[in-house]
């Protein structure tokens, strides 16, 4: 026999999707029907699937399994009383108690499914109970009528990590909204940026979300603290952060955490650990991936695992953790650790002869096995003498409140790296900024795959990693260590924006935005070239709002500089902002809130930064990450793909500023010459999505 006839009965109602696009079968009139070939393996996973769900499943004509068939009729009743039902407004609903959505996990092999045609009359399912005006959503996009289906049969198939790629302005947001619902459990949210964080609360005020301490001020009074010599502290360097077992009266304690969850009040005066605890009744809990990360590893009380982690912008938390395992240490810093913030001149040449930085060179590709071994000892010890006195200092409480948050994080992220440089020295990477004056050294892992569990993905049983630009389901996979076994990749390959709407236009007559070896940065003529194309293509949008992506500060800062020599009524309309973390949200939401023609420049807006008013983006140059880097030249030589699908990234979430519904318009432009010669030369067109090549103009 070179084929197994299969035929599927009793209650499918509600199952129909799976058994068509998942398990390959066809309705013929009563019953679900199909073949496999011998030895496929759909046909165990079939029947763990009709077992799990009481379905009836022949084999060739024989009863496989012992599931009781229960009628259409029984079915329906059922249904009526198992409706999802919510609370539309949003007050969190009541607590939930944690469970899993699949008993056991089932997936026997990786699979990678392209989710297409796309279509605003696709049906929607049985999920219309979640739609409805008095919900954040009355309707649903044709992205989200196909994937929520696709994404509740995987969840239910037992997949661990579930890949969805689809284009930005597709409503990923309000697929983290509908989840939960459907499944009746609780969730983390996870955003890379506070802005992306603040904007789901925005959309959804029922929601909640928790920050860093330093986002809080401390709730003590201020004689309390006074008595501390702590006037002005905010959460971060507050009693319960910086004294050693300082027992707070407002704190969370780990033995509320179990109450909480089960619905016990919980009220504090304390802004951190009130947005905790609603955090931890919600159904929907919010926070940026750096502090669930941050509360994974150091956090007292430490998050508990929930049934889901659903992870916005999927694609920047490799980048995130590698940044949170590893650290820099500059000169300036050492100074501060060790005598405060207001350290003098004087201080710092005398903290760094205490402490002189490790002599040793930046790490190269060609460095021997035996010198990065001999380096990382030196690095340690180094930095083991500086955390001694640290912690010395922290103990006899020699810091400042505004000083403490630092010196505690540095302890922190130091113990954390030293253990690993100490065990894995081959998968880290050391590099000074400069050679010579050494002013900073940086200490990064190769690859985070070894920690990516540890440190965020298992905040969630079931993971769900959502972006517009995946680009290589292998390569993140790779990067995060995921299981192919475990992990589905869903990608939607079609836009349904009109692409008349938002096309993208390389412009030639823009500059050659390379690194020049003889001028040692890219050359003026060609950054004139650039200037003077972004100042042509802002005079055709007089009356509106567009943004500006230089990739690097130094191109910021020349593009500037020449638009307000040649070209003022450009400069005039600029708005700009700082490094500064909080300054730089004020002028972002500011300028979101302005009715005005202003244009932002910004090298942080590349990704995350939502402005529907925003009608035109000018790229100034294509995002290649530094080859200077010898991280970057390390991980290239291991494959090459990686590079370039970091570049195609980059430039799907530029192109995906401009427009954010069907409904809207907006136009992208690429004024760096050099692009034609590197699309067609470096194997990048093949990993840029349908959508985007359909535009490019």
């Amino acid at each position: 026999m070179s084929a197994h006839s299969i035929e599927v009965l009793g209650n499918t109602f509600t199952h129909k999707d799976t058994l068509k696009s998942t398990f390959k079968l066809w309705w013929r009139g009563e019953s679900w029907k199909g073949k496999y070939r011998v030895g496929s393996v759909l046909l165990p996973r079939l029947i763990s699937y009709c077992s799990k769900n009481r379905l009836k499943l022949l084999v060739d004509g024989k009863r496989v399994g012992e599931a009781e068939v229960e009628s259409e009729t029984d079915y329906a009743e059922d249904y009526e009383k198992d409706t999802v039902k919510h609370n539309a407004k949003g007050t969190g609903g009541e607590p939930l108690t944690t469970h899993t959505l699949a008993t056991v996990i089932t997936p026997q092999g990786y699979e990678k499914i392209n989710v297409k045609p796309l279509s605003d009359d696709a049906p929607e399912g049985d999920y219309h109970e979640l739609l409805s005006s008095e919900t954040p959503y009355s309707e649903m996009r044709a992205e989200q009528k196909h994937l929520l289906p696709m994404i509740s049969e995987k969840l239910e198939a037992g997949y661990k990590n579930i890949i969805v790629e689809c284009p930005t302005g597709s409503g990923k947001s309000a697929l983290s909204y509908w989840l939960p619902l459907v499944f009746d459990t609780n969730c983390y949210i996870s955003t890379p940026l506070k802005g992306l964080q603040k904007q789901y609360i925005t959309d959804h005020p029922f929601m909640a979300s928790a920050m860093g301490k330093a986002n809080y001020e401390c709730a003590l009074e201020d004689s309390e603290l006074s008595e501390l010599d702590l006037q002005g502290c905010n959460a971060s360097n507050a009693p319960c952060r910086v004294i050693e077992d300082y027992d707070c009266s407002h704190a969370l304690k780990t033995e509320d955490l179990e109450g909480i969850i089960n619905g016990e009040q919980f009220t504090t005066p304390c802004g951190y650990y009130s947005a905790y605890a609603e955090g931890l009744k919600n159904r929907w809990f919010i926070g940026n991936t750096t502090y669930l990360t941050a509360m994974k590893l150091f956090g007292k009380p430490t998050l508990p695992t929930r049934p889901l982690l659903i992870v916005d912008e999927a694609h920047t938390v490799p980048e995130t953790i590698e940044k949170f395992c590893g650290f820099a240490l500059s000169k300036k810093r050492v100074a501060r650790l060790i005598y405060g913030k207001n350290y003098t001149p004087n201080q710092m040449g005398l903290a760094l002869e205490e402490y002189p930085f490790p002599s040793v060179e930046s790490m190269k590709v060609t460095t021997t096995p035996e010198t990065r071994r001999s380096d990382c000892i030196k690095i340690l010890l180094f930095l083991r003498a500086i955390a001694k006195e640290v912690e010395t200092r922290l103990k006899h409480r020699k810091y400042k409140p505004d000083e403490m948050g630092d010196a505690k994080a540095f302890i922190q992220h130091t113990t954390l790296m030293m253990k690993e440089l100490q065990v894995n020295w081959e998968g880290w990477v050391y590099q000074f900024d400069d050679d010579e004056l050494k002013n900073q050294l940086k200490v990064e892992p190769l690859s985070v795959a070894d920690y990516a569990e540890d440190c965020f993905l298992s905040l969630g049983k079931q993971r769900i990693f959502m972006s517009g630009t995946i680009v290589s389901d292998k390569i993140f996979m790779s990067e995060l260590g995921l299981n192919p076994d475990d992990t589905v990749f869903l990608r939607v390959t079609e836009s349904t924006f009109p692409v008349s709407k938002r096309p993208f236009a390389i412009k030639r007559n823009g500059g050659l935005m390379i690194w020049n070896k003889e001028s040692q940065g890219i050359q003026f003529s060609d950054l004139k070239k650039t200037a003077d194309v972004v100042a042509e293509i802002a005079s055709h949008y007089p009356h509106h709002k567009g943004l500006i992506l230089p990739y690097t500060d130094g191109i910021e800062s020349a593009v500037v500089d020449i638009l307000s020599d040649n070209h003022p009524e450009i400069a005039a309309r600029l708005v700009q902002h700082t490094k500064n973390p909080q300054e730089r949200e004020d002028v972002l939401e500011d300028f979101k809130g302005d009715d005005g023609n202003g244009i932002l420049i910004s090298t942080y807006a590349n990704q995350g930064y939502d402005n529907k008013d925003i009608k035109f983006v000018i790229i100034c140059k294509l995002p290649f990450l530094s080859l200077g880097d010898t991280k970057v030249q390390l991980k290239m030589k291991k494959s090459e793909k990686w590079y370039q699908t970091k570049t195609v990234q980059t430039i799907m979430q530029q192109y995906g500023r401009a427009m954010r519904s069907k409904d809207d318009w907006g136009h992208v432009y690429l004024v760096d010459a050099h692009f034609p010669h590197w699309y067609q030369t470096r194997n990048i067109a093949p990993l840029m999505p349908k959508y985007i090549k359909e535009a490019l103009k």
